[in-house]
């Protein structure tokens, strides 16, 4: 950014660019006036010398490796078989409404059903 001439800058970044940004913030702070994210990508460090975690941070942690080990096994193979995936899904509308369905259902903030809202009741 500096660069660019930008003595201070916000950043913006979701999925991949969350990391990116994230990574902007950690390496150099000063200029940062401020980051959005959109999600969440990386855990705390834990690396020796790291300060100790604290409570909301372990409970964090602990959350964010159960969702990897759960929830993410389409990251490897979108990164190394991605034609693997894109040919099923390009050949089948059933197969593509299943892959977006269950993204859907396990990203959106829909308490785990398609078709619900939390907190939104139903007549």
């Amino acid at each position: 950014m500096r660069g660019l001439g930008y003595k201070r800058y916000g950043a913006h970044g979701g999925d991949f660019g969350a990391a990116v940004t994230t990574f902007m913030a950690l390496h150099n702070p000063a200029p940062m006036l401020g980051t959005h994210l959109t999600n969440l990508d990386l855990a705390p460090s834990t690396r020796p010398g790291s300060r100790p975690l604290s409570a909301a941070e372990q409970a964090y942690l602990a959350q964010y490796q159960r969702r990897r080990e759960d929830d993410c096994g389409y990251g490897p193979i979108q990164s190394t078989r991605p034609q693997t995936v894109s040919y099923g899904l390009s050949d089948s509308p059933a197969g593509l409404a299943a892959w977006v369905l269950e993204k859907w259902r396990g990203w959106a903030d829909s308490g785990g059903g398609i078709g619900r809202t939390p907190g939104v009741r139903r007549r």
